[in-house]
Formats: C-alpha cells, sequence, structure tokens
C-alpha cells in the first residue's frame, strides 16, 4: 500500500525546502519532522506553535493530514495553490461554526 504524502510534506517541497531545512526552521530535528510528516507521531506543543507560525492559512489538522484529503479552491498568503475541501472536510467545518 502506496502511503499518501502530509499536507505538510507537500507544502515543504513547494517551499523547496528538506526536511533537514523545515525542522530547523521548526526548532526541531529531522527524524522529529519526519514522524510528523508520516503521521507516526505528532508534534510537540512547541512544534505545533512553530508549524502554526510558518503555516497561519492552514489548521494543523490539515497540514498533519493526508494531501489528497485536504482540498481548498484558494491559495494560501504565499501563493501556494491548496485544493478544495472534500465533502466531509466541509461537513466538519460547518459543525465547528
Amino acid at each position: 500500500m502506496v502511503r499518501q504524502k502530509s499536507t505538510l510534506a507537500v507544502l515543504r517541497e513547494q517551499k523547496g525546502m528538506t526536511q533537514m531545512e523545515m525542522a530547523t526552521r521548526l526548532g526541531t530535528s529531522q527524524g522529529e519532522l519526519s514522524y510528523v510528516e508520516t503521521g507516526a507521531k505528532s508534534p510537540s506543543g512547541g512544534v505545533s506553535a512553530a508549524l502554526e507560525k510558518e503555516f497561519p492559512d492552514i489548521p494543523l489538522h490539515f497540514l498533519l493530514g493526508p494531501y489528497a484529503d485536504y482540498v481548498l479552491e484558494t491559495t494560501n498568503s504565499e501563493g501556494v495553490s491548496l485544493p478544495p475541501l472534500t465533502a466531509e472536510q466541509e461537513s466538519l467545518e460547518e459543525e465547528s461554526q
């Protein structure tokens, strides 16, 4: 089974950054970032806060989920194109408002 990339991994790659570069920027190790990107581990509080600063337009739960599931018809402040929400995600968004 092929594992889908997380939104975080895709956006990191779109920025042209290696895991090591992003990890340094987030104040963590490359190994820790790898675990977070694959979903093997949740980010620590400090890494979560750094991710929210690095990607302010994207909710953390979408960053950590599969890229194919995060679908948004707009682009973020950095001009990174993001796909639209799935029906399930739209439903969750509506429930949370």
